[in-house]
């Protein structure tokens, strides 16, 4: 890969802009592989308005999924985030809106809000309380303020707080929306959440297939020991309903698999992200075929 980003200009983009264009494919980089330096080609606050630009651009965002531009609005989140650039939380999250299946943008936007920093927390609770928003989208927010919450200690109690009143409208949050709060709740450890996450599950407002039940949840936060109730059959995957128990799981190691109730079973897919294709064969992501 060249130190330099020099191409051509299309659509008005300028260096060093333009030449994410042209940056290539990160495929062999997905996840917590570290990003390139972006900022040692040069850029900087003055490149925010055309960063922004390139990766809400539609051109590219749906380009052949083959070509190299198709990298170049990836390039652009990241290079914001390096920048910190709080301008782009907002935009960013409508992008969430605009690409609904696009697994590299909802995989990276986490780590990206969290180099942002914690002034992309209101806008992020903004966001996730908004009804008119679709639901699929709103359900990538709590891991990004689960991200912030890790990487910034000193805001832990602000985003557990915004995740915790956020569940107090499970009502009209959508039943997949509230499992993803629970989710990073129990992510973090917030056993102070626990009554919020009790009324939750007594309206029946929390999708079972995500995050299990209620007594799957107070054992994940290590608040019993066991379940006083049978395992209910709940596996989201045809063929899953007879999992044999793993006793040597750690629910309390932080890395609790997000595709099958947390009730301490071996899960086959505990590899599947929810937005891995899905092991069904269908050619959908996990999060839009059977994890619904």
């Amino acid at each position: 890969m060249s130190d330099s980003l020099k191409t051509s200009a299309p659509k008005g983009y300028v260096e060093p802009v333009a030449g994410l264009l042209g940056y290539g494919s990160v495929e062999s980089r997905l996840g917590e592989t570290p990003w390139p330096n972006y900022l040692e080609l040069g850029f900087a606050d003055e490149h925010v308005p055309d960063l922004i630009r390139m990766a809400m651009d539609g051109n590219f965002n749906s380009a052949d999924g083959d070509s190299v531009e198709v990298w170049g609005p990836l390039h652009a989140w990241r290079t914001l985030a390096q920048l910190r650039a709080v301008e782009a939380v907002e935009p960013l999250l409508q992008l969430l809106e605009n690409l609904p299946c696009d697994e590299w943008l909802s995989g990276e936007l986490p780590k990206v809000f969290s180099l942002i920093g914690p002034a992309a927390i209101p806008v992020l609770a903004d966001f996730i309380n908004d009804n008119d928003v679709d639901e699929g989208s709103r359900i990538s927010v709590p891991s990004c303020l689960e991200r912030i919450a890790q990487d910034h200690p000193e805001c832990r109690d602000e985003c557990i707080g915004k995740l915790a009143s956020q569940l107090t409208l499970h009502e009209t949050n959508g039943s997949e929306l509230n499992a993803f709060i629970i989710w990073s709740l129990i992510e973090l450890k917030a056993t102070g959440a626990i009554n919020n996450i009790r009324t939750a599950y007594s309206a029946d407002c929390v999708e079972l297939g995500i995050v299990g039940d209620v007594e799957d949840v107070e054992i994940a936060m290590g608040l019993r020991q066991g379940r006083d109730t049978p395992r209910p059959k709940y596996n989201i995957i045809p063929g899953l309903d007879d999992l044999e128990l793993d006793a040597g799981q750690d629910l309390d190691s932080g890395n609790i698999p997000r595709n099958i109730p947390l009730n301490g079973v071996t899960n086959p897919l505990r590899h599947v992200g929810r937005n891995d294709p899905c092991p069904c064969g269908s050619g959908k992501k996990f999060k839009k075929c059977c994890l619904q």
